[in-house]
């Protein structure tokens, strides 16, 4: 069941906004799966991206010279 939070203004609560449930999920394929979330998120923290937890250090080891990303 897809789903978002908002943080309200002057942080006085939170939004919960549930999704109809994708359909044909999951559809016997991992990499469609994965590419229907990702979409649904990308389009999600679109609407609001400063509310996106953006502290996730995903790429976490460069190769040795390169330069930092975060």
């Amino acid at each position: 069941m897809p789903f978002v939070t908002e943080v309200l203004p002057d942080f006085k609560g939170y939004r919960l906004t549930v999704f109809a449930p994708f359909s044909n999920f999951p559809s016997g394929s991992d990499a469609e799966d994965a590419r229907r979330m990702n979409a649904f998120l990308e389009t999600q923290i679109m609407k609001f991206p400063a509310q996106y937890y953006w502290v996730h250090r995903r790429f976490k080891h460069r190769p040795e010279g390169m330069p930092a990303v975060y």
